[in-house]
């Protein structure tokens, strides 16, 4: 009776969710195909200031969404900080667009104890730099976009 009772509450959140998905890329079709950024009842813009935080396999573990749009760079260690705290332990590879560079970012992240930042620095002159930019792990796995 419990399992079955724990079955339909799970059942009940899946339904719960396949009808907000689909509000979802109905309110996006309209505003990508049809121009119109005024749906109504908006649960989620894509066009806003807003971060998503991804673990192994592309699964979003946390999200947040930003009145005014803050500097990605100052977004970088607490994206670190928050998946020690959801999943339990440090992940060995953090991965995000250039916008989240600096060299605090890479050593505190390294301190932290990420064995592999995939950060680009596009204005670099280190040649070490740049070799490492070449390997083939880097853009590899998205924690942070």
């Amino acid at each position: 009776v419990l399992r079955q009772a724990a079955l339909e509450g799970l059942k009940g959140e899946i339904d719960d969710m396949v009808t907000t998905v689909t509000k979802v890329i109905r309110q996006a079709k309209a505003r990508v195909f049809g121009g119109d950024t005024h749906v109504g009842g908006k649960i989620l813009s894509i066009f806003e200031t807003f971060r998503v935080h991804e673990a192994e396999n592309q699964i979003v573990i946390s999200f947040e969404v930003y009145d005014q749009k803050p500097s990605d760079s100052d977004l970088l260690i607490p994206s670190i900080q928050a998946h020690q705290w959801l999943m339990g332990r440090t992940p060995d590879l953090v991965a995000a667009d250039a916008g989240f560079y600096s060299a605090a970012n890479v050593a505190k992240a390294e301190e932290m104890g990420v064995r592999r930042v995939s950060v680009p620095n596009r204005s670099t002159k280190s040649q070490a730099r740049r070799q490492l930019q070449k390997k083939r792990w880097v853009g590899l796995g998205t924690v942070v976009s």
